[in-house]
């Protein structure tokens, strides 16, 4: 088993995901080459380090919950505020569309009845 073998194989064997075949050979490989076993004892290290740090349990400062709590009451307000405002600008601007409709309506139909006694005007003459 040569150096890049050994290194891919080295999680596997860890794992206990070797074949009886190849965990021999491995094992074999590692009595014989003592560079390999200094490579399998620094993965081992670094695997026993990851487990450690994995098991570590970090625990938020006392005024964290606070401090959430706080900036989500804050946020909610602000989100409120913009919502009004948002509701009171469709509503200024309702008005606004709706009496545009109104004077547009009010001009159409006196202009038809203005037209129509212009036509009748005409037509007596």
């Amino acid at each position: 088993m040569n150096k890049i073998e050994f290194e891919n194989a080295i999680l596997n064997y860890l794992e206990d995901a070797l074949s009886a075949a190849e965990r021999q050979e491995f094992e074999a490989a590692l009595e014989s080459d003592s560079s390999l076993q200094v490579l399998f004892d620094d993965y081992q290290m670094v695997m026993g380090l990851e487990n450690s740090l994995s098991q570590e349990v970090e625990v938020p400062h006392p005024s964290f919950s606070t401090k959430v709590l706080n900036s989500i009451d804050s946020d909610a307000c602000f989100l409120k505020r913009k919502i009004m405002e948002a509701v009171r600008n469709t509503r200024a601007l309702a008005f606004a569309a709706s009496t545009a409709c109104l004077v547009l309506c009010v001009s159409l139909v006196y202009q038809n009845q203005y037209a129509s006694k212009n036509t009748q005007t005409s037509n007596d003459k």
